[in-house]
């Protein structure tokens, strides 16, 4: 903006000076941590449970790579102004802002690229059935395609290339406007067709594994999660579109925070249901360790109660309210090692012999003569 047009602006500001970045800013940081911890547990699941690292774990690290450079660039638009009217802004801060702004849609496009390329090869590790492998490889390739395209156009659209990003360029070679409206249009309709085809597919494939209808349910849901990152999509689509009919504004710092808010979860979002049903096993193994501790406390209640209930006392010679027939073992000789079937006898008259206790029926276990 011409310094003397702003000043005259300033006098008489048509809007307050308000910072809306902290929107995006929150919104990339609490979702990315949940990335990271998703992440986490994928890999330690991978690693030590089904000791089974393969190629979709290793998109996925790489998603989530790209990821971390997204949130880079846009904390640094959001110190540079990102989120306040342009208005407000010194020629160096709209220079800076506007600069991270375009940079990190290059790493977003390979970021939910690769998100869907793992969740691809996931399913190509859970299925046998050709026409199913042709139908994800058709996919894989077009996920290259069609975003490889975006970044080609990306990187085209001006010249020199960093015209794109720099708009400090004095009358740089751009293709028109139309071109990358087109081409995020394309890419966009292309993320919600296969986000459906990612979410789809795996929970058909999950109802015809042989496994527990509950955890089929359970994986299910896991996946289904990933129909978020298509509503995402869609509405990053629309966002994107206003904002391109209202490109005379000027104002691309605060108009553009409505867009990255929905670009940063479906990037982040997508990134979550891609490790999610990677965690199956891992929940499977924590489900059945907290219903062993809980038998084995339940257990350990009844048989404090058996073991207080249904004995005579050898020295009271009174019998305990229990009507439990079981044996109990004696407190005799700590060191006897023998074989305790083998050492069970009827307890005779006239026998003399250490022991603590005797059971209902009279037998005596691990009784020892004194010496």
């Amino acid at each position: 903006m011409d310094p003397a047009a702003q000043a005259a602006l300033l006098a008489n500001p048509p809007y307050p000076d308000e910072n809306i970045g902290h929107r995006y800013i929150v919104t990339l940081s609490v979702t990315f941590f949940f990335v990271l911890l998703t992440l986490a547990l994928r890999l330690y699941t991978r690693i030590n449970i089904t000791k089974s690292l393969g190629w979709d774990d290793y998109t996925a690290i790489l998603a989530t790579l790209f990821a971390v450079v997204n949130l880079i660039f846009q904390s640094l638009n959001y110190h540079n102004g990102g989120g306040r009217h342009a208005l407000y802004l010194s020629m160096d801060q709209l220079i800076q802002a506007v600069k991270y702004s375009n940079l990190a849609m290059i790493p977003f496009i390979f970021c939910t690229m690769l998100t869907k390329i793992s969740i691809a090869i996931m399913v190509l590790r859970l299925i046998n059935i050709k026409g199913m492998k042709y139908y994800m490889y058709f996919m894989i390739g077009s996920l290259v395609l069609v975003n490889g395209a975006a970044i080609v156009i990306i990187f085209s659209f001006c010249r020199p290339t960093y015209a794109y990003w720099d708009i400090t360029v004095v009358k740089p070679h751009c293709w028109s406007k139309k071109v990358l409206e087109t081409a995020s249009n394309v890419q966009g309709a292309w993320s919600i067709f296969t986000d459906l085809v990612c979410t789809s597919v795996p929970i058909i494939m999950i109802w015809r594994l042989q496994m527990a209808r509950n955890y089929k349910l359970a994986v299910s849901f896991l996946i289904g999660f990933g129909l978020i990152t298509t509503i995402c999509s869609a509405v990053r689509v629309e966002h994107y579109i206003k904002l391109e009919a209202n490109t005379h504004s000027g104002d691309s710092t605060y108009d553009d925070v409505s867009t990255i808010v929905w670009i940063s979860l479906e990037e982040n979002i997508g990134l979550i249901s891609m490790n999610l049903p990677a965690l199956g096993k891992l929940f499977k193994l924590a489900q059945d360790k907290i219903s062993g501790s809980m038998r084995y406390l339940l257990s350990g209640s009844n048989s404090k109660t058996t073991k207080s209930e249904g004995y005579y006392s050898s020295k009271g010679g009174s019998k305990n309210t229990g009507k439990t027939d079981s044996n109990i073992e004696m407190v005799g000789n700590r060191n006897e090692k023998a074989n305790h079937r083998e050492r069970e006898r009827s307890l005779e008259d006239g026998d003399s012999y250490d022991f603590n206790t005797v059971d209902v029926k009279g037998h005596v276990r691990m009784a020892v003569s004194p010496a």
